[in-house]
């Protein structure tokens, strides 16, 4: 039978003998919220287009129910696309009831960023696009005023998918 003092003693050489247990590997308090990404990465894209003296765009319900839609497409059918699922994203617009008179999206898919910040995920996303001339352009839009967006993380591939829709309704 093992005395108080030699358990002591075990317990004291896992430790020691064990740096994964004496000294864990840093990770987040919690993982990033996807909704709390979402609104930061509007408030980037709002803070950007001030920058270029556009207006801002105001967030859509229906935007992003069409964003969420076509990142679950783009996660179901392992396909990263505009077109994934035989639709475009005026075709997502109209299905998720948006009357539209101008729209763009753009698409992403990001992977390794379980150790960023909410606020490192939105900044990394936003200059993604930002540094692709066509992407910049629908961040840019002058005839954008309202957005949808979805950022989706898929377990199976370990892919972050993000869609973010620019649009102005139909009088």
């Amino acid at each position: 039978m093992n005395s108080p003092r030699t358990s002591f003693a075990i317990i004291l050489a896992c430790l020691i003998f064990s740096p994964n247990i004496a000294s864990p590997r840093e990770v987040p308090e919690k993982p990033a919220k996807m909704h709390d990404v979402e609104m930061l990465l509007i408030d980037k894209t709002n803070e950007y287009r001030k920058s270029n003296q556009l207006k801002l765009l105001s967030s859509n319900n229906k935007l992003n129910q069409a964003a969420r839609n076509h990142a679950n497409v783009m996660i179901e059918t392992n396909n990263f696309s505009h077109q994934a699922g035989d639709t475009q994203p005026s075709d997502r617009a109209e299905q998720a009831g948006y009357r539209w008179y101008f729209i763009a999206e753009n698409i992403a898919w990001r992977s390794g960023d379980n150790l960023m910040s909410n606020e490192q995920l939105a900044d990394a996303i936003l200059q993604q696009w930002i540094n692709s001339p066509g992407h910049n352009q629908n961040l840019l839009a002058k005839l954008a005023l309202e957005c949808g967006v979805s950022i989706t993380y898929d377990a199976n591939s370990g892919r972050t998918y993000i869609v973010m829709l620019y649009a102005r309704p139909r009088n």
